[in-house]
């Protein structure tokens, strides 16, 4: 009975280890969001001092970091307003928007987030620099025709 008993005990803590992995790899994992496109937007919203943005493109992904002071459920978005500058490679300038969410006691933040280029393809080019407007200097971002 005493070793029935150690086995289920066992048994069960190799499933609970097992589901609480599981959900750590699901927290981990960083969904894709689209680049938004808004034909309307016309001019960056206003700078926000607060917020620091860097980031880096590998392949047809942008990740970005942002650290922000606010609240821990604002969320942020790029968007294009399909304004192509024209040069050689075109040029995209895209607008960091920040969804204020609610909290009690705001405080400083960093968020990661990852950003699908490819609706910023060119089909006049094989890359497009790309400016997140008041945040970064123009980076190259290159794909296959």
């Amino acid at each position: 009975m005493k070793a029935m008993l150690i086995t289920l005990v066992v048994f069960i803590s190799a499933v609970n280890m097992k589901s609480c992995n599981k959900n750590k790899e699901k927290s981990a994992k960083t969904d894709i969001k689209p680049i938004l496109i808004d034909e309307n937007m016309a001019i960056a919203p206003k700078y926000d001092n607060t917020i620091k943005f860097t980031a880096r493109v590998k392949g047809d992904i942008l990740t970005a970091t942002i650290e922000y002071y606010g609240c821990e459920n604002d969320e942020f978005d790029l968007v294009f307003n399909k304004m192509w500058l024209k040069s050689l490679p075109p040029k995209a300038n895209l607008f960091l928007k920040k969804t204020e969410g609610t909290c009690n006691k705001k405080g400083n933040y960093t968020k990661t987030y990852k950003f699908d280029l490819k609706n910023l393809r060119n089909s006049s080019s094989k890359e497009v620099m790309i400016k997140i407007m008041n945040y970064t200097e123009y980076f190259k971002y290159e794909y296959e025709k």
